[in-house]
C-alpha cells in the first residue's frame, strides 16, 4: 500500500471547489494457481476543499459522494500508478539533471 493525493474539481452551484483528496493506493493481483486476481484499488483517506484561499475538510456528504464515485476510483488508480502530468515532467527533469551531472 502507499498513499498519494490527487487534486480534483468540482462544481457547487456556481463555484468551482477544489478537492484535495488523499488516499491509499493498494496494487492489483495477477492471481496464481491458489490465489483469485484481485483488481487495483483506492481508499479515500481524508478530504480537503479550497475555495477562495482558504482550506477546510470535507464535509461528511460531500466525503460520502467522492467515496460512492466509481469514476473518480478509476482515476486515483490511474494517478497512482501512472503518477500526474507534474510529477512526470518532475522526474523528467530530475533525469536530465542527473544525466549531466554524470
Amino acid at each position: 500500500m502507499s498513499l498519494h493525493s490527487y487534486d480534483h474539481m468540482i462544481e457547487i452551484g456556481r463555484a468551482e471547489i477544489t478537492c484535495a483528496i488523499s488516499f491509499e493506493y493498494q496494487a492489483g493481483y495477477a492471481g496464481d494457481w491458489v490465489d483469485p486476481p484481485e483488481p487495483a484499488s483506492a481508499e479515500i483517506l481524508k478530504v480537503k476543499v479550497g475555495h477562495s484561499g482558504s482550506w477546510h475538510d470535507a464535509p461528511a456528504w460531500l466525503l460520502a459522494i467522492l467515496e460512492a464515485d466509481e469514476d473518480l476510483h478509476s482515476d486515483l488508480v490511474y494517478d497512482a500508478e501512472n503518477g500526474s502530468a507534474a510529477d512526470r515532467a518532475d522526474f523528467a527533469h530530475d533525469e536530465r539533471m542527473n544525466a549531466r551531472a554524470a
